[in-house]
């Protein structure tokens, strides 16, 4: 045995450890085709845009790896104020807004997934 030792130190309710724990779980979530509507849902949180095809050439670079195109989180209230949002399905209204661009812009919706996840404010 070394001469000094100190036991690792674990707090699991750091920061650090918290923000590890959200993006392992995250990053477990199935990634969702967004060919279709997406079904609604309740609550706020995290989500990721994917691109998982091979007629945009801006995008082809990330088709193969585990990088977002986009990323961003929908809260149920004004982060500004903390006032509540009248909207009781602030995450899935973000996704079908995204969806809805992504058509509008002339995308190919079959080429692009998402990942969620539920997350109090």
């Amino acid at each position: 045995m070394p001469a000094e030792y100190t036991p690792a130190s674990f707090d699991p309710l750091s920061t650090e450890q918290i923000a590890n724990t959200i993006c392992e779980t995250f990053e477990r979530q199935p990634l969702v085709s967004m060919t279709h509507e997406i079904p609604r849902f309740e609550g706020s949180g995290l989500y990721a845009l994917y691109y998982r095809g091979v007629s945009v050439d801006l995008y082809l670079p990330l088709a193969s790896l585990q990088i977002p195109v986009y990323a961003g989180q929908a809260l149920s209230s004004n982060s500004a104020t903390g006032e509540r949002v009248r909207e009781r399905y602030p995450l899935h209204s973000r996704l079908k807004q995204h969806r809805l661009s992504i058509m509008e812009g002339g995308l190919p919706i079959a080429e692009f997934r998402f990942r969620a996840l539920l997350l109090p404010d």
